[in-house]
Protein backbone atom coordinates (compact mmCIF):
# COMPACT_ATOMS: atom_id res chain seq x y z
CA UNK A 1 0.00 0.00 0.00
CA UNK A 2 2.92 2.72 0.90
CA UNK A 3 4.29 1.43 -2.70
CA UNK A 4 1.27 2.36 -4.38
CA UNK A 5 0.97 5.27 -2.54
CA UNK A 6 4.63 6.70 -3.01
CA UNK A 7 3.97 5.68 -6.95
CA UNK A 8 0.81 7.58 -7.25
CA UNK A 9 2.33 10.76 -5.27
CA UNK A 10 5.44 10.33 -8.12
CA UNK A 11 2.94 10.22 -10.76
CA UNK A 12 1.41 13.49 -9.13
CA UNK A 13 4.07 15.23 -9.46
CA UNK A 14 5.89 14.10 -12.70
CA UNK A 15 1.95 14.91 -14.54
CA UNK A 16 2.42 18.48 -13.65
CA UNK A 17 5.31 19.10 -16.22
CA UNK A 18 2.75 18.15 -19.13
CA UNK A 19 -0.44 20.07 -17.23
CA UNK A 20 1.72 23.48 -17.11
CA UNK A 21 2.82 22.77 -20.80
CA UNK A 22 -0.59 22.28 -21.66
CA UNK A 23 -1.94 25.20 -19.81
CA UNK A 24 0.38 27.46 -22.06
CA UNK A 25 -1.27 25.98 -24.89
CA UNK A 26 -4.79 27.05 -24.00
CA UNK A 27 -3.14 30.41 -23.14
CA UNK A 28 -2.14 30.46 -26.32
CA UNK A 29 -5.43 28.84 -28.08
CA UNK A 30 -7.41 32.09 -25.54
CA UNK A 31 -4.68 34.35 -27.42
CA UNK A 32 -5.34 33.53 -30.73
CA UNK A 33 -9.62 33.47 -30.13
CA UNK A 34 -9.17 37.06 -29.02
CA UNK A 35 -7.18 37.69 -31.76
CA UNK A 36 -9.62 36.16 -34.46
CA UNK A 37 -12.70 37.55 -32.83
CA UNK A 38 -11.28 41.08 -33.78
CA UNK A 39 -10.45 39.84 -37.14
CA UNK A 40 -14.06 38.25 -37.71
CA UNK A 41 -15.47 42.02 -36.60
CA UNK A 42 -13.21 43.99 -38.93
CA UNK A 43 -14.42 41.47 -41.81
CA UNK A 44 -17.98 41.92 -40.67
CA UNK A 45 -18.11 45.31 -40.82
CA UNK A 46 -16.23 45.86 -43.85
CA UNK A 47 -18.98 43.73 -45.82
CA UNK A 48 -21.94 45.85 -44.01
CA UNK A 49 -20.47 48.41 -45.52
CA UNK A 50 -19.93 47.44 -48.91
CA UNK A 51 -22.89 45.28 -49.03
CA UNK A 52 -23.55 46.56 -52.50
CA UNK A 53 -20.40 45.73 -53.90
CA UNK A 54 -20.01 42.18 -55.21
CA UNK A 55 -16.52 42.93 -55.97
CA UNK A 56 -15.56 43.65 -51.97
CA UNK A 57 -18.41 41.48 -50.52
CA UNK A 58 -17.02 38.46 -52.35
CA UNK A 59 -13.00 38.50 -51.30
CA UNK A 60 -14.62 39.45 -47.82
CA UNK A 61 -16.67 36.81 -47.01
CA UNK A 62 -14.44 34.44 -48.53
CA UNK A 63 -11.72 35.70 -45.84
CA UNK A 64 -14.51 36.00 -43.35
CA UNK A 65 -15.16 32.41 -44.07
CA UNK A 66 -11.51 31.06 -43.58
CA UNK A 67 -11.42 33.07 -40.01
CA UNK A 68 -14.63 31.54 -38.78
CA UNK A 69 -12.84 27.76 -39.56
CA UNK A 70 -9.40 28.99 -37.89
CA UNK A 71 -11.69 30.17 -34.97
CA UNK A 72 -13.79 27.08 -34.63
CA UNK A 73 -10.25 24.71 -34.75
CA UNK A 74 -8.67 26.87 -32.48
CA UNK A 75 -11.48 26.35 -29.92
CA UNK A 76 -11.97 23.04 -30.61
CA UNK A 77 -8.05 22.32 -29.94
CA UNK A 78 -8.78 24.49 -26.73
CA UNK A 79 -11.62 22.29 -25.52
CA UNK A 80 -9.58 19.32 -26.01
CA UNK A 81 -6.69 20.31 -24.44
CA UNK A 82 -8.75 21.36 -21.18
CA UNK A 83 -10.54 17.88 -21.76
CA UNK A 84 -7.27 15.94 -20.65
CA UNK A 85 -7.90 13.82 -17.80
CA UNK A 86 -4.71 13.65 -15.43
CA UNK A 87 -6.26 11.26 -13.53
CA UNK A 88 -6.39 8.40 -15.77
CA UNK A 89 -3.78 5.89 -16.53
CA UNK A 90 -0.54 7.43 -18.26
CA UNK A 91 -1.42 5.49 -21.47
CA UNK A 92 -4.87 6.97 -21.76
CA UNK A 93 -3.35 10.95 -21.03
CA UNK A 94 -0.55 10.09 -23.74
CA UNK A 95 -3.48 8.87 -26.27
CA UNK A 96 -5.54 12.46 -25.64
CA UNK A 97 -2.35 14.57 -26.41
CA UNK A 98 -1.53 12.76 -29.39
CA UNK A 99 -4.99 13.36 -30.88
CA UNK A 100 -4.84 16.58 -29.67
CA UNK A 101 -1.44 16.97 -31.74
CA UNK A 102 -3.16 15.44 -34.69
CA UNK A 103 -6.12 17.40 -34.40
CA UNK A 104 -3.66 20.51 -34.28
CA UNK A 105 -1.52 19.11 -37.71
CA UNK A 106 -4.15 18.27 -39.21
CA UNK A 107 -6.33 21.64 -39.15
CA UNK A 108 -2.67 23.58 -39.54
CA UNK A 109 -3.07 22.45 -43.00
CA UNK A 110 -6.23 22.30 -43.73
CA UNK A 111 -6.05 26.41 -42.88
CA UNK A 112 -2.63 26.71 -44.88
CA UNK A 113 -4.32 24.95 -48.29
CA UNK A 114 -7.37 27.11 -48.44
CA UNK A 115 -5.41 30.32 -46.66
CA UNK A 116 -2.82 30.86 -49.13
CA UNK A 117 -5.48 32.04 -52.13
CA UNK A 118 -7.17 33.59 -49.15
CA UNK A 119 -4.59 35.65 -48.01
CA UNK A 120 -2.14 36.25 -51.51
CA UNK A 121 -5.79 38.13 -53.03
CA UNK A 122 -8.71 38.33 -51.05
CA UNK A 123 -7.15 39.75 -48.20
CA UNK A 124 -5.03 42.41 -50.19
CA UNK A 125 -8.50 43.89 -51.67
CA UNK A 126 -10.10 43.84 -48.74
CA UNK A 127 -7.17 45.36 -46.72
CA UNK A 128 -5.96 47.59 -49.04
CA UNK A 129 -10.13 48.89 -49.16
CA UNK A 130 -10.38 49.11 -45.54
CA UNK A 131 -7.38 51.09 -44.27
CA UNK A 132 -6.08 53.27 -47.80
CA UNK A 133 -9.31 53.13 -49.44
CA UNK A 134 -7.35 51.78 -52.41
CA UNK A 135 -9.42 49.69 -54.88
CA UNK A 136 -6.60 46.92 -56.46
CA UNK A 137 -9.70 46.33 -59.33
CA UNK A 138 -8.76 50.29 -60.30
CA UNK A 139 -5.14 49.48 -60.01
CA UNK A 140 -4.62 46.09 -61.76
CA UNK A 141 -8.06 44.89 -63.46
CA UNK A 142 -10.28 42.38 -62.35
CA UNK A 143 -8.56 40.05 -64.83
CA UNK A 144 -5.18 39.94 -63.27
CA UNK A 145 -6.97 39.88 -59.95
CA UNK A 146 -8.65 36.53 -61.11
CA UNK A 147 -5.27 35.19 -62.61
CA UNK A 148 -3.93 35.79 -59.35
CA UNK A 149 -6.10 34.00 -56.96
CA UNK A 150 -6.02 30.91 -59.66
CA UNK A 151 -2.50 31.38 -59.24
CA UNK A 152 -2.43 31.19 -55.46
CA UNK A 153 -4.98 28.26 -55.51
CA UNK A 154 -2.90 26.11 -57.50
CA UNK A 155 0.44 27.16 -55.73
CA UNK A 156 -1.62 26.15 -52.19
CA UNK A 157 -2.81 22.91 -53.80
CA UNK A 158 1.11 22.21 -54.76
CA UNK A 159 2.50 23.32 -51.69
CA UNK A 160 -0.33 21.25 -49.21
CA UNK A 161 0.77 18.30 -51.51
CA UNK A 162 4.29 18.64 -51.06
CA UNK A 163 3.54 19.00 -47.43
CA UNK A 164 1.72 15.67 -46.76
CA UNK A 165 4.44 13.98 -48.56
CA UNK A 166 7.23 15.10 -46.69
CA UNK A 167 5.28 14.43 -43.44
CA UNK A 168 5.67 10.88 -44.08
CA UNK A 169 9.15 10.49 -43.86
CA UNK A 170 11.21 11.32 -40.86
CA UNK A 171 12.43 15.25 -41.74
CA UNK A 172 8.43 15.53 -41.72
CA UNK A 173 7.61 14.38 -38.81
CA UNK A 174 10.16 16.82 -37.19
CA UNK A 175 8.14 19.42 -39.27
CA UNK A 176 4.82 17.91 -37.91
CA UNK A 177 6.06 18.50 -34.42
CA UNK A 178 7.07 21.64 -35.51
CA UNK A 179 3.91 22.58 -36.80
CA UNK A 180 1.87 21.05 -33.34
CA UNK A 181 3.58 24.36 -31.21
CA UNK A 182 6.61 24.26 -28.68
CA UNK A 183 4.53 23.32 -25.72
CA UNK A 184 2.09 20.78 -26.96
CA UNK A 185 5.57 18.59 -28.59
CA UNK A 186 7.07 19.32 -24.91
CA UNK A 187 3.65 17.74 -23.14
CA UNK A 188 4.05 14.72 -25.55
CA UNK A 189 7.41 14.55 -25.03
CA UNK A 190 7.29 14.59 -20.89
CA UNK A 191 4.40 12.08 -21.12
CA UNK A 192 6.21 9.89 -22.92
CA UNK A 193 9.17 9.82 -20.79
CA UNK A 194 6.46 9.32 -17.70
CA UNK A 195 5.16 6.32 -19.72
CA UNK A 196 8.43 4.84 -20.97
CA UNK A 197 9.46 5.03 -16.85
CA UNK A 198 6.03 3.37 -15.83
CA UNK A 199 6.28 0.43 -18.48
CA UNK A 200 10.53 -0.02 -16.66
CA UNK A 201 8.63 -0.60 -13.47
Amino acid sequence: EALRLNKRLWLRAELAAPRVSLRWVRVGALLNMLAGALCLLWTGAFIAAHIHEPRFVVPAVALHLWLVAALATTIARSVKASAINYEAPVVTIQRQIEALRALTVRSTMWLFLFGVPIWFVPFCIVAMRSWFGVDLYRWFGGDVLLESFAWSVAGGVALWAVGRRVARWATGRRVARGVAGRYLTKAEDQIAAIAAFEREE
